[in-house]
This record gives C-alpha cells, sequence and structure tokens, in this order.
C-alpha cells in the first residue's frame, strides 16, 4: 500500500478524492477508524490480505464457515462471518447490476 493525499483528475480539476492508500494497480483503501495508524498496521501484517482474499473466495464459492475457517485458521467463526461479509456484499451487487442492464 501506498499512502497518499487528494488525489485529482486532470479533465476535472476541481474534483478529487482522497484515498488513505493505492493498492496495486488499480485498487485504493479507505479506513474508517478512531485510530487509522492501527488499521493500516493490521492490514500490511504478513499474511493478511492472503487470509482474508482466501475468506472471500471461499465465500464466493459457498463453502461452509466451518470449512473456511479451517482453511485460513480463524480462531473463531465470527471472525470468518465478519470477513464473509465482503464476498456477500459483491454477490449482492453483481446481481444488482444484472438486474439494472436487463432493463
Amino acid at each position: 500500500m501506498i499512502e497518499v493525499g487528494f488525489i485529482t483528475n486532470d479533465r476535472f480539476p476541481h474534483f478529487g478524492y482522497s484515498p488513505d492508500g493505492l493498492v496495486g494497480a488499480d485498487g485504493l483503501i479507505e479506513v474508517k477508524s478512531r485510530d487509522p495508524h492501527l488499521h493500516i498496521a493490521s492490514i500490511n501484517a504478513p499474511g493478511a490480505r492472503r487470509r482474508h482474499s482466501a475468506t472471500v473466495a471461499l465465500a464466493e464459492a459457498d463453502a461452509s464457515d466451518s470449512e473456511i475457517q479451517a482453511v485460513t485458521g480463524y480462531k473463531t467463526l465470527e471472525m470468518v462471518k465478519k470477513n464473509r461479509i465482503r464476498a456477500n456484499q459483491r454477490n449482492l451487487s453483481e446481481a444488482a447490476q444484472a438486474r439494472r442492464t436487463r432493463t
């Protein structure tokens, strides 16, 4: 992750956005926390992104919470459920976008 400031677009110089950081070639991160530096530290911790990505991928493949816990090593099912939200959100978003394009 690369921390950045306010980002503008040459075509619309009066508009912009201020993500907390850029991730990879086309991603960004926006942290909402009372202690953002702690959030960023946990995101940058070794293996943190891989475990979260694995949770999302397994959830999208309809793996059970117990199966996800076994693969990722989360200590509690609550952590699995918390990270499953992203997969559910992505599926709901894709379904809504598909309905929108049909009309």
